[in-house]
This record gives structure tokens, C-alpha cells and sequence, in this order.
């Protein structure tokens, strides 16, 4: 009935009648034998049972052992069962902010030198070279045209002209971002979202069955935000433990 070392050939056999009532042949469920001498083991994305098997016992037919060694899973892939999920750490700008900074600079450079001392996400500061006191009004207003909130300003003598920094920020971005971050997390096959930088890096965990990175994507630009795939990286997730025994069937 069994083939020659199947750890079911020597079991009992016991006669019981199939659905039609014929009496059919039958061997007991096997025990599982408790397991000893066992480590962890952390599931991976590329593990399979027989894969495991082969590298701890050197027989890719013995992965049973494994599933015996594990008996909280109804079915032995059941193991494996963190995947496919994906856990994704993204990198966006906001393309409107970009777009605003960069046009606010070379209207600014109209009035005479530009430094752009400092920029991130959330603020920027840029130093202005002008030639007279009433430029000063026009920097201002040319700033808050662009949509931006002057944070704080400074300014000292350089030569016949004034050099003065102006830090500003967008406030715009963060309803940006938490409209990014809402309208993803509604999104079907997303398990959950989180920030890490504001404006700038989110991690997503999602069921690639369910969810392409296309799409991800897509919902980033309907957003307001580019996708920047350089700064971007998959996340190996770290998954369950699993029991390796030495047990010998």
C-alpha cells in the first residue's frame, strides 16, 4: 500500500467503510513524536519545505519532519504562509512644492545673487543678494505669491547691497502627505501603513496578490507626489520561527 521507507508502511492497518460503505483499508493518523534537540528557524521569503529539509537533514523528502516538529499549522505550507505579503519602504516628493521652490528661485535670482543655503522637505532657506531697502518688499511678496510661509528672516551689509536669509516652509505638504497616507491605506490589499519621514518616506506592508507596485505608484502621482525609486527599498520581512528538530523517522 505505501512504498518502502514511508514513514507510514509499518503502521497498523484498520478497515473502515468509504462513503459508499465499501470497506476500504485505512492506516491511523501517525503520532508525532515530540521533538527534540530543536532550534528556531526564521521563515524567509524564499523558503519552502523541502528547501529547509535538504539544508538541515540532506533529504528534501524529509521536510515532514519539519511540519511534525510544528504541529500549531493545520497544513504543513501553512508554515510558510507570511508570504506573499511585501513590506516596501517608499521615497516621494511632493512634485507641487518642487515645482513651486524651483520657479520662487529664478524669480528670486531676478533680484540679484541666490544661495540656497538649506532645503528639505519641510523648510527651505534662501539668501538673496539685493541692491536697495525696497527690493526687500518684493522678495516678501514674491515669497508668499509662491505659497510659502516666511519662518524667519536675516539680514546683514554686503558692500553696497543687503544680503538677507529667508527660511520658509509649505504647509500644504503635510495635509499632502496625510491625504497620500489615508487614500493608500484605504487602498485593497494594503495590511497596514506608517510613516518614517514626513513628507518624504513611508513604509507599506500589502499582499502582492492583491497589489502592484504599478498601482502603488499610480495612487503616489494622483497624490501630488513623485515616486523616487532610488531612495526606495523592498523590506525582507522578518517572518515566523519554526522548529528544526534532530528527531530521526
Amino acid at each position: 500500500m505505501f512504498l518502502q521507507g514511508s514513514r507510514y508502511r509499518n503502521l497498523p492497518l484498520i478497515s473502515l467503510p468509504d462513503a459508499s460503505g465499501v470497506p476500504t483499508n485505512s492506516v491511523i493518523v501517525r503520532p508525532a513524536n515530540p521533538a527534540q534537540g530543536s532550534f528556531q528557524h526564521t521563515v524567509n521569503s524564499e523558503d519552502r519545505l523541502d528547501l529547509l529539509a535538504y539544508k538541515y537533514y540532506a533529504d528534501s523528502s524529509r521536510w515532514w519532519m519539519i511540519s511534525d516538529g510544528n504541529p500549531q499549522a493545520d497544513f504543513p505550507t501553512d508554515l510558510l504562509d507570511n508570504y506573499p505579503i511585501r513590506i516596501d519602504e517608499i521615497a516621494v516628493l511632493p512634485q507641487d512644492y518642487l515645482l513651486r521652490k524651483e520657479n520662487l528661485a529664478s524669480v528670486l535670482s531676478g533680484f540679484g545673487p541666490l544661495f540656497r543655503n538649506h532645503e528639505e522637505i519641510w523648510q527651505a532657506t534662501f539668501t538673496v543678494e539685493y541692491p536697495a531697502a525696497t527690493a526687500r518688499a518684493q522678495i516678501v511678496a514674491q515669497i508668499r505669491k509662491a505659497r510659502f510661509r516666511i519662518l524667519s528672516s536675516h539680514s546683514w551689509p554686503s558692500g553696497a547691497s543687503v544680503r538677507e536669509s529667508f527660511t520658509f516652509t509649505d504647509p500644504s505638504v503635510t495635509l499632502l502627505w496625510n491625504n497620500l497616507l489615508g487614500a493608500l491605506g484605504q487602498t485593497p490589499g494594503v495590511l497596514d501603513i506608517a510613516s518614517v519621514r514626513a513628507g518624504e518616506l513611508f513604509r507599506l506592508r500589502y499582499l502582492e496578490t492583491q497589489l502592484t507596485p504599478e498601482t502603488i505608484q499610480n495612487r503616489i502621482a494622483l497624490a501630488g507626489f513623485v515616486y523616487q525609486p532610488l531612495a526606495s527599498r523592498r523590506v525582507e520581512p522578518l517572518g515566523t520561527q519554526i522548529l528544526i528538530s534532530d528527531l530521526q523517522g
